[in-house]
C-alpha cells in the first residue's frame, strides 16, 4: 500500500537525479550509481514504515490482560447465534476496527510514519551532493 502511495514521489526523484544526467555531462557515470543507492533507500524506507506499523498494530491488538474488553468482544462472537446476514467475520473485523481507530488511527501513524522516514530518505539524498 505505501509503495502505491509513494509511487509518484518516487517516479519524481527518479526522473530529477536522471535530469541532471543531461545538465552535466560530468555526473554521467554518477547518476546511475545514485539511483541504483536510491532505490536501495526507497526499499528501506519501505521496510522501516511498515515495521512500524506491525509495531503499532501488535500493540494495539495483543492481548493486554486477561479481562481485556477488546479480547472478550472477540471470544463472545464465537459460536453467537447471529442474524441472516451478520457473519461472524464481519463483527470480528468491526471490533478490529474500532480498537485500530482508538486514539490515533493506523491511518494517522502510518502518514506521520511516512513523512518522518521519506524525510530522512530525501535528507540521504541530498547529502550525496554535499547539501546537508
Amino acid at each position: 500500500m505505501l509503495k502505491k502511495f509513494t509511487k509518484q514521489p518516487k517516479q519524481e526523484l527518479e526522473n530529477i537525479l536522471n535530469d541532471l544526467t543531461f545538465a552535466n555531462e560530468s555526473l554521467k557515470t554518477f547518476i546511475p550509481e545514485l539511483v541504483i543507492q536510491f532505490n536501495s533507500l526507497y526499499d528501506e524506507f519501505i521496510s522501516k514504515v511498515g515495521k512500524e506499523i506491525q509495531k503499532k498494530a501488535e500493540k494495539k491488538l495483543s492481548p493486554r490482560s486477561e479481562d481485556s474488553k477488546f479480547w472478550e468482544a472477540l471470544i463472545k462472537e464465537k459460536g453467537k447465534v447471529r442474524p441472516p446476514g451478520e457473519t461472524y467475520t464481519d463483527n470480528v473485523c468491526q471490533t478490529l476496527k474500532r480498537e485500530l481507530e482508538k486514539e490515533q488511527s493506523l491511518n494517522t501513524f502510518l502518514e506521520t510514519q511516512a513523512v518522518k522516514y521519506w524525510k530522512k530518505l530525501v535528507v540521504k539524498i541530498l547529502s550525496f551532493f554535499g547539501e546537508i
